[in-house]
């Protein structure tokens, strides 16, 4: 190889892992202290389990990446297996913790969701299904 080919290589690799370093930071420090609040527990009888869910959090869009379980007491969120590289970690939100707000802005499928923990106010947009659901069962 030419040294401009080497050249070539070494910069889109080290451009790669400058990249994953980015990525890792932004999923750790906005997702952690989701994780952190609410660290995950073995699901129970399962009433949705739901592959490919968009869940997006400040800055950080994971689309079609998130494994939702959701039991009778508990919404389990965990990465896909594609996306297990960007740090993001596994949380088991308690479901009166999660309070289905409005439709998201700028987004006609995506809802907003506010989790109150003892630490923190976290926002994020999810799927229609969960906030239809909860509104549904809020209402009953």
């Amino acid at each position: 190889m030419t040294p401009t080919a080497w050249f070539i290589v070494a910069f889109v690799v080290a451009d790669l892992m400058v990249a994953l370093i980015v990525v890792r930071g932004f999923t750790k420090s906005m997702f952690g202290d989701l994780a952190e609040a609410y660290p995950p527990v073995e699901p129970g009888d399962l009433q949705h389990d739901r592959r490919a869910q968009s869940f997006s959090m400040g800055l950080l869009n994971f689309g079609f990446s998130v494994r939702m379980r959701l039991d009778e007491r508990f919404v389990h969120l965990a990465p896909e297996p594609w996306v297990f590289w960007t740090g993001m970690p596994k949380a088991s939100i308690p479901i009166d913790k999660v309070k289905a707000t409005g439709r998201a802005r700028k987004s006609w499928i995506a809802h907003s969701f506010e989790i109150d923990s003892d630490r923190s106010h976290i926002e994020l947009r999810g799927p229609k299904w969960l906030w239809v659901m909860l509104n549904t069962d809020m209402a009953s």
